[in-house]
This record gives structure tokens, sequence and C-alpha cells, in this order.
């Protein structure tokens, strides 16, 4: 199977909607539980490296936030699928990357 599914708890009690864990909350009446399932596929891609492109531009292109640090964590990732081809250096035109991403 290509995917993983996270279970999420969301539950209503009186001070309103809470979205932790329940542990310890277990046996109140004062709460009703929902179960949601996220299913996250993980898809394989290959790509190859453009003149110009760097590790950093690849990982801006096809990371799904915009954040720098998830950015740089999903650049490390393609660095690390590809640890055997690239090694600590940055990618040269014509190179083929492995890119693995959640969808």
């Amino acid at each position: 199977m290509l995917g993983a599914g996270i279970v999420l708890v969301e539950y209503h009690c009186k001070g309103g909607l809470k979205q932790r864990a329940v542990e310890g909350h277990r046996g109140r009446e004062d709460f009703e539980m929902k179960r949601f399932i996220l299913v996250l596929v993980l898809v394989a891609m290959q790509y190859t490296v453009n003149p110009g492109d760097t590790l950093q531009s690849i990982a801006e292109q096809y990371c799904q936030g915009d954040d720098p640090r998830q950015v740089a964590e999903f650049r490390e990732g393609i660095r690390e699928l590809n640890y055997e081809l690239i090694g600590e250096s940055d990618v040269w035109a014509g190179l083929e990357l492995k890119i693995n991403r959640w969808e």
C-alpha cells in the first residue's frame, strides 16, 4: 500500500470544539467524539535537472508549503533520497532525481 492512514480526533465539550488527544478524558460525559480519517498517498516522481536548477529551486517548485523550514526539509529529503548520486554537492543539468511527496 502506498499510503498511510492517520486518525485525527476532534470532539465537542461544554467549552467548545477541541482538537487534541482525548487521553485522560475518557469516561467523561460532557463531550461527544467524532473521528475523521485522512489518507495520504506517497507519490514517487522522476525529475530531470535543467540548466540553472539548484536543489533549493527544485524543492521550492515541488514543496507544497511556503514556510522556509518546510522547503528546507523537503530539499534535504531530496538530497537524502538521491545521496548516492549527489552526496553533499548541488545538482547539475541532465541529472535524474527521485522526488517523493505526499498528496
